[in-house]
């Protein structure tokens, strides 16, 4: 245990019963675990932006063709003059 302690560098005391340094290793393990899932998390992340920047040029042109009919065009320039009637 004092061996995998010190192949880590984490501290410990050399009076620290069995008992004790097993606490100090699950201790540092449950930190290099979430600090492993941290780091997964951020590289997946990275790759995912990485994908949408590549594909973002798509998405611009098709936003840009697209097209929206609200129906025909009835209105006309007479519908918003005034006659002096």
């Amino acid at each position: 245990m004092q061996r995998w302690l010190d192949d880590k560098n984490v501290p410990y005391t050399k009076k620290m019963t069995k008992l004790e340094l097993y606490e100090v290793i699950k201790r540092h393990r449950s930190q290099s675990d979430t600090k492993n899932v941290i780091q997964s998390a951020c590289e997946h992340s990275k790759k995912l932006e990485s994908q949408f920047m590549e594909s973002e040029h798509v998405l611009d042109i098709s936003v840009n063709d697209v097209i929206i009919d609200l129906g025909e065009d009835d209105s006309n320039e007479s519908d918003f003059c005034f006659s002096d009637d």
